[in-house]
């Protein structure tokens, strides 16, 4: 009978954890959770932060000479609505109009690479997901009407009685949804109904 033999028992890889920081479009300002975001920007316009100092290493086994690198190229932001993920079609396309009035929800996903100079196993890499999941407002749809080139906010302003030659326009923000003259039939517009009479 001979005696098992047994392998070298190796401890666990050191682990990177914390937050990344997301930047707004244009790069300058730090995405700051529950922020109002501009309805016409992207979420593709938005950028993970070069700056890594949310993030720590630690090693359980208390291995020394602990460092750490990140792919800054590969980087990606994963964007949300609810527990559905974004297509890269919605991820071009300005928040409004589709998205007026909702929440979404952006966090940044970062290979990285993580070594000790001692322990076994010194290094190991993987994708690292910041524990930031930051929730951003698109502020709702503002509804204008336009008379004879004169605007108006929805609730204040709209002239009360007609007159002849009057054009009517109806603008959701500064998108023109309808256009229309004094005496033609009810307008539907997103669900809602508009009647001019003579």
């Amino acid at each position: 009978m001979s005696n098992p033999t047994s392998g070298r028992i190796h401890g666990r890889l050191p682990t990177v954890t914390g937050d990344i920081q997301i930047l707004n479009p244009g790069g300058t300002t730090v995405v700051t959770n529950n922020q109002v975001v501009n309805e016409n920007a992207k979420p593709s316009q938005f950028t993970a932060s070069t700056n890594y100092s949310g993030l720590t290493v630690t090693d359980l086994d208390g291995d020394t000479g602990l460092s750490w690198t990140v792919n800054t190229a590969g980087v990606a932001l994963s964007w949300k609505h609810g527990a559905t993920i974004l297509s890269s079609g919605q991820l071009n396309q300005p928040f409004s109009p589709g998205w007026e009035g909702e929440t979404l929800t952006v966090s940044a996903v970062a290979p990285t690479t993580v070594s000790s100079i001692t322990g076994i196993p010194r290094s190991g890499s993987g994708p690292v997901s910041g524990t930031a999941v930051y929730s951003v407002k698109v502020p709702p749809i503002t509804w204008l009407y336009r008379v004879n080139g004169v605007t108006f906010n929805a609730n204040q302003g709209f002239p009360t009685t007609g007159f002849i030659g009057a054009k009517y326009q109806i603008l959701a923000g500064l998108t023109l949804i309808i256009v229309t003259t004094r005496g033609q039939s009810p307008l539907q517009c997103h669900g809602l109904l508009w009647t001019i009479t003579d």
